[in-house]
């Protein structure tokens, strides 16, 4: 297949397509997570107003116990929102299931003879299930990622402007590595999903002549061809894991190194009474907290490379020619829909991929 097939429609508008009917469990499962993300924000800023009472010789009793409320909040709105966010994920996966196959089951008979059944195979049990993958992580870590490393820098910059300066340097050079970083995963993750579906198709091709093959003895042959594949997919997924290892570990060592030069620079403000301590304290939770959506945003951005080549693979199957056959409903559909015309529509009436 040619790659370039794949172009009649931008993978973003595809992936749009599979989202828009579960809107609503995405923004609600948004929500939760970003009101979490917001009550994280606070904790340092609590947590600041606990040493200031201590210092102050005051009762702490009041800001330990909404430190503690904001933790325990949080925690329970994570877990909400994260299981809604998986179950709906789980939704978008059948839907691109189901329309992949039933796209397939529609291909004229010269479309289907130039396709290798087990590449076929391959993009409906593979491909589609990396969108569940985008879904449940690329697009909310996306989100909340960004909220939350936006707040984190605002509070920052309320705390201590000197300090924030020193941390934007660090985090430049993340963004700098990162943009190095991406193409490269974003290729070796199309050449993985290539080479599983080209051991697919060599085994469909073993096992499609297997009465042949066992009465001319040619099974070690065979063996070696599928074996052959399976290495070639191996060195593959292994490139990938590598240029994804490198990206989490760039990001997680960029907020290692502001962390440590904040608590150098801002020890020696410390120091000379430039500030209080409590304030370095909670600067400090600051950029520990950024951890976490720096890595979220990483993780979205692999995502969405592997993301881009499954849809792209995708699209190729969707641009095949196809007969005018309405084919019924699937099981609990609320109504049946009209003749599918793209592999994204799911076929209980809602706009897919390219679809309003």
């Amino acid at each position: 297949m040619n790659p370039a097939t794949g172009g009649q429609r931008h993978w973003l508008g595809m992936l749009a397509g599979y989202v828009r009917p579960h809107r609503g469990p995405f923004l609600a499962a948004g929500m939760l997570l970003l009101v979490s993300s917001l009550l994280g924000l606070a904790q340092p800023l609590a947590a600041k107003a606990l040493i200031d009472g201590l210092s102050a010789g005051q009762g702490v009793g009041r800001a330990l116990v909404a430190l503690t409320g904001l933790v325990l909040a949080a925690a329970v709105l994570l877990g909400v929102g994260n299981y809604l966010i998986l179950r709906t994920a789980e939704a978008v996966a059948l839907d691109g299931r189901r329309g992949l196959v039933r796209h397939l089951l529609r291909l004229t008979v010269p479309a289907m003879q130039r396709q290798a059944p087990g590449d076929l195979l391959a993009r409906v049990a593979g491909d589609t299930m990396l969108l569940r993958q985008i879904a449940s992580q690329a697009l909310i870590d996306l989100f909340t990622g960004g909220v939350m490393l936006l707040g984190a820098v605002v509070l920052m910059a309320v705390v201590d402007l000197a300090l924030l300066g020193v941390t934007a340097v660090v985090v430049a050079l993340l963004l700098v590595i990162m943009g190095v970083l991406m193409p490269r995963i974003r290729e070796a993750a199309l050449r993985s999903q290539e080479s599983v579906g080209d051991m697919g198709a060599t085994l469909e091709r073993a096992l499609g002549a297997f009465t042949t093959m066992k009465a001319s003895g040619t099974e070690a042959t065979e063996a070696a061809r599928v074996d052959a594949a399976a290495l070639a997919a191996y060195r593959q997924g292994v490139s990938l894991a590598r240029w994804g290892s490198i990206a989490g570990t760039s990001a997680g060592l960029a907020i290692q190194v502001a962390f440590l030069v904040v608590l150098g620079v801002g020890g020696a403000r410390v120091a000379s009474g430039a500030m209080p301590v409590s304030a370095l304290v909670a600067f400090l939770l600051y950029v520990a907290y950024l951890t976490h959506p720096v890595l979220q945003l990483v993780g979205a951005g692999t995502y969405l490379q592997i993301g881009r080549a499954a849809l792209t693979r995708i699209g190729e199957i969707d641009a095949l020619p196809v007969e005018p056959i309405d084919l019924p409903p699937p099981a609990g559909t609320a109504r049946p829909a009209g003749p599918p015309t793209s592999v994204g529509i799911p076929t209980s009436g809602v706009a897919g991929p390219g679809g309003g």
